[in-house]
């Protein structure tokens, strides 16, 4: 996820996680973790909570980046997996980015002033 937004204007994005293979797949709780962690949120509580995607399933994992700091924060969608018997633990499995940008305040004068003209007869030689 790579979220661009103006600041207090959150954004929300989704990543698909893909069961590709032929059993089951098994999902713990999903975590955001990383420095910037606190600007993302799941948008729901099943999201983030542990599931079981089936074989050629998949499941969408919807996050909404705040973008109430100025800046760009980082963070990372953390979980851990079993697939035939095996556990797997993924730290750093999605990149999440985003960038909080202040919004354009054209309310004030946006005129240009070159000063006064001098009319051609007054052009000094």
């Amino acid at each position: 996820m790579n979220a661009k937004s103006y600041l207090n204007i959150p954004y929300t994005g989704s990543a698909q996680l893909s069961n590709n293979g032929t059993l089951p797949l098994t999902v713990s709780a999903k975590t955001l973790t990383g420095a910037g962690a606190a600007q993302f949120r799941f948008v729901s509580a099943s999201a983030a909570s542990a599931t079981t995607i089936p074989a050629g399933g998949d499941q969408d994992i919807q996050i909404t980046y705040l973008a109430n700091l100025h800046g760009t924060q980082s963070a990372h969608l953390t979980m851990s997996f079993t697939y035939d018997g095996l556990s797997y633990n993924s730290t750093n499995y999605l990149p999440l980015q985003g960038e909080a940008r202040y919004k354009s305040d054209l309310t004030g004068s946006s005129g240009f002033n070159a000063g006064t003209p001098v009319p051609p007869d007054d052009v000094p030689n």
